[in-house]
This record gives structure tokens, C-alpha cells and sequence, in this order.
């Protein structure tokens, strides 16, 4: 009798972003995005998109070295033109809650310690942050 494959750390990785990715959207859906890709949401608000998305730390290093999940949120704004200004792209990495302790945008897919933590921190960070970051950038258009 063989015992079964052990999925691989990618495996896990990547099963665990498209579960977080599914729980944000359900969040993101009643903020008025849809779906414009895996990792990605877009909402349209008069001349201006807003654009929400999700990226792992270390993704462009290949392969994950462990089953820790750690994430960037992209937020950028684009006019009717598609032309993305410089000043309308922000990273979530030195983004801090009002209390001024860093959002917890992190789990492990292998055990799924944190994860609830980081779907509820993903969700404050929309309404928190993302949400006036988004309206400012609509005042300035």
C-alpha cells in the first residue's frame, strides 16, 4: 500500500491564495468590485477605476520555501483614458491600522493558522484604508 503524494509547498501556496483570494471577494463584491482576474478587482465609479490587488511576498523568487502566505495589497486608480498615474499606485506594505500596528496580512496554507485573522485584516483594510485612499484619489480627477 502506498502512501499518498504530499502535495508540494507550491501547491499548498497556491491553493491557498485562491482560497483567500475567493473569502476577499466576498467582502470586496459588497463594496461594488467584480472579478477582473485571480487576484485582482476592479469597480468603476464615474470616469475612475479602482483597482484592488492581491500579490504574495516573494512570488517573483520562485517557488515558496515554506507554506507561509504573506500579502501585498496593490491599490491604483485609473481615468477613463487607461492611463495610470505614478501618484495613483500604492502598496499595502507601509499602510498601518489607525491604532498604528501593521495590518496582519498573513497565514499558513499548510496548517491555516492566522487565516481567519487575515481575511477579517483584508476586509479592515478595505474599509479602512482602501475605501478614503480610493475617494481621495476620485476628488482629485
Amino acid at each position: 500500500m502506498s502512501t499518498p503524494a504530499t502535495p508540494s509547498k507550491s501547491e499548498v501556496v497556491a491553493e491557498g491564495m485562491k482560497r483567500v483570494c475567493s473569502d476577499f471577494h466576498k467582502h470586496l463584491s459588497g463594496l461594488g468590485f467584480k472579478r477582473a482576474g485571480k487576484r485582482t478587482w476592479k469597480r468603476r465609479i464615474g470616469t475612475v477605476v479602482d483597482c484592488i490587488h492581491l500579490q504574495r511576498h516573494g512570488a517573483t523568487y520562485g517557488a515558496p520555501i515554506n507554506y507561509r502566505v504573506d500579502i501585498r495589497i496593490m491599490l491604483s486608480v485609473a481615468r477613463d483614458s487607461g492611463k495610470k498615474l505614478d501618484e495613483d499606485l500604492l502598496l499595502s506594505d507601509p499602510v498601518r491600522k489607525p491604532s498604528g500596528y501593521a495590518y496582519h496580512h498573513r497565514f499558513n496554507a499548510l496548517s491555516w493558522s492566522t487565516y481567519d485573522r487575515c481575511v477579517i485584516e483584508l476586509a479592515e483594510f478595505a474599509d479602512e484604508f482602501a475605501e478614503p485612499w480610493f475617494a481621495s484619489r476620485r476628488q482629485q480627477s
